[in-house]
């Protein structure tokens, strides 16, 4: 194998690869030197530096090993040691734009404005980072192929694929979860000081989530340095008469598939770690009356001499103000109002969950005597089937026992869109779960066809459940709530956003790779709808944890 002979040369453009990594670590070190000069670090600074920690260790390291494949003669060799370096330079790419994200949300005003825009820029980044590991890996197996008498599997070509769909179905959901946060948050003029208080516990929870964020995404960029580290070292010490002529499959496979999931892994936890770009209410209050402390009559120059009258007047008020009468026309007051207002939320969602599990219930049953009826779907899909609608029946349950749980302690408020929406969305959705699994009612005449839609489903089920779990956290962050009495269940409720997440991440992996290798093994599609089950035990096993955690906490109160 010649590299000269080839499209693209890999030992031709190390040199310039290893040049760019080493001006970009260099840049990286010279600005983690200027912020370790500030006397007064936040924050944000400190975020920034972890990022820009990480993204030093990987481009100093990239810098070393392509000016290794710079030296190198073996063509296949130096092609092979490519594939993890150029993973490192977009992870080192990447954290550079993440420090530069919370840099600007150092100094970033309430609005949020400046640090969305850096977010979009480090977004770019990732597609662009992503989208060429995949063109490289593409070129990289099209030049084994076609060089050193090796022919990869078509499942691995197909895979390779599948990464780029899928990776970028991923990050575009971190900008659009972030757009949902924003619009299902309470508005700003609903919240008070006290939210940002230490005693509520919200913003310092917040900060130690971002907090572990950071680190973790710093540690999962050591992992894949050090990784690299060892699989160069490993490539390097293998001798000429192991490359050539023919180049061993399992060494293109492993390179191929570590080049591609480890900086993905790493990749997502820089986004995940980026900082939050909603609106921020100003710490400056506006000095309101207090209700109880205003006069309940107007001041009346005239009735001075009359200090009776005005207090006759202002019991006669107070009392038809108790009983949420209007005082003048006997009609219903607004004290009448907020006393309908206080459960109405709560009545809202716990009745249209009710509605919707009877439903998906009644469903769930046809559904379940159609499948024990039906004899022309082939024994493997028919267990199967089984088991999707195992999946189906505990998502269904999942949903009902977090809406249950938590109903009850909600605010009241008079329901927004969003919670007229999300709901029935939902119920949706756990009707669609049942209805796939009767191929013959839906008119998916193959059972691959139905078995990709329900993981697509299945996956727009999750992602709706996970943003009516942020709406609910958004009703909860808000004010009326004592820190120590609802903090716990704030960071319940983030984990099982994070739960949902995952569940959703599996739900469309799972319908992706069904389109890309339409012949993939039966065992595939087990392995999901098994991770998948797994995920909603666990689901339902956190409600009922919760459930006790409310019985105790109300108890002792």
């Amino acid at each position: 194998m010649n590299c000269t002979d080839l499209e693209w040369n890999p030992i031709s453009s190390a040199q310039s690869h290893s040049a760019l990594a080493g001006v970009l670590a260099g840049l990286v070190f010279a600005g983690i030197v200027v912020l370790f000069s500030d006397r007064n670090p936040n924050r944000s600074r400190t975020r920034a530096l972890v990022f820009f920690s990480g993204a030093l260790l990987a481009l100093a390291l990239d810098s070393f090993i392509f000016g290794v494949i710079a030296g190198e003669q073996v063509c296949a060799k130096a092609w092979t040691e490519t594939m993890p370096a150029a993973g490192l330079l977009g992870l080192g790419a990447l954290g550079i734009f993440g420090g530069i994200s919370w840099l600007f949300n150092a100094y970033d005003d309430d609005h949020g404005r400046v640090t969305r825009l850096a977010n979009l820029l480090t977004y770019t980044t990732a597609l662009i980072v992503a989208y060429h590991l995949k063109v490289t890996a593409a070129s990289y197996l099209i030049d084994m192929q076609t060089s050193t008498l090796y022919t990869p599997p078509t499942w691995l070509f197909r895979l390779v694929d599948g990464y780029a769909l899928l990776i970028a179905v991923i990050i575009f959901l971190f900008p659009l979860s972030r757009w949902l946060r924003r619009r299902l948050t309470l508005p700003a003029r609903l919240r008070t000081v006290a939210q940002k208080s230490p005693t509520t516990g919200t913003t310092r929870s917040a900060d130690d989530t971002l907090d572990r964020a950071a680190i973790q995404a710093a540690y999962l960029s050591v992992v894949y340095v050090i990784a690299v580290a060892i699989t160069s070292g490993t490539l390097l010490s293998r001798p000429r008469g192991g490359w050539e002529p023919v180049t061993p499959g399992y060494v293109a496979a492993l390179s191929t598939i570590l080049s591609l999931a480890i900086p993905t892994l790493a990749l997502l936890a820089q986004l995940r770690a980026l900082p939050s770009d909603a609106p921020t209410p100003s710490t400056r209050t506006e000095e309101r009356t207090p209700e109880s402390a205003r006069p309940h009559g107007r001041h009346n120059p005239g009735s001075a001499g009359a200090p009776d009258a005005v207090t006759a007047q202002g019991g006669i008020l107070a009392s038809a103000h108790a009983a949420g009468l209007d005082a003048v026309t006997g009609q219903v007051g607004r004290s009448r109002l907020r006393q309908r207002q206080d459960s109405y939320l709560v009545n809202h969602y716990v009745g249209l969950h009710i509605t919707a599990v009877s439903i998906a219930l009644g469903i769930a049953g046809v559904t379940a005597a159609n499948l024990l009826a039906y004899r022309d779907i082939p024994m493997q899909y028919h267990v199967l089937f089984g088991v999707l609608w195992l999946a189906s029946l505990l998502a269904v349950i999942a949903a009902f026992a977090g809406a249950v749980v938590g109903s009850f302690a909600l605010p009241g408020l008079i329901p927004s869109m969003w919670d007229l929406f999300l709901p029935l969305l939902i119920a949706l959705a756990e009707f669609l779960l049942f209805v796939i699994l009767t191929p013959p009612v839906v008119g998916l005449t193959q059972e691959r066809a139905a078995v990709r839609s329900w993981f697509l489903v299945l996956g727009g089920f999750a992602l709706l459940a996970a943003a009516a779990i942020t709406r609910a956290r958004s009703l909860f962050s808000g004010p009326g709530y004592a820190g120590a009495d609802i903090a716990w269940y704030v960071s319940r409720l983030r984990a099982d956003t994070r739960g949902a997440g995952i569940t959703a991440c599996l739900g469309l992996a799972g319908g992706v790779f069904g389109f890309v290798v339409p012949d993939a093994p039966v065992w595939v599609a087990y392995g999901f709808a098994s991770a998948i089950v797994v995920c909603l035990l666990v689901a339902v096993v956190r409600h009922g944890r919760t459930a006790q955690r409310w019985r105790v906490a109300l108890a002792h109160g």
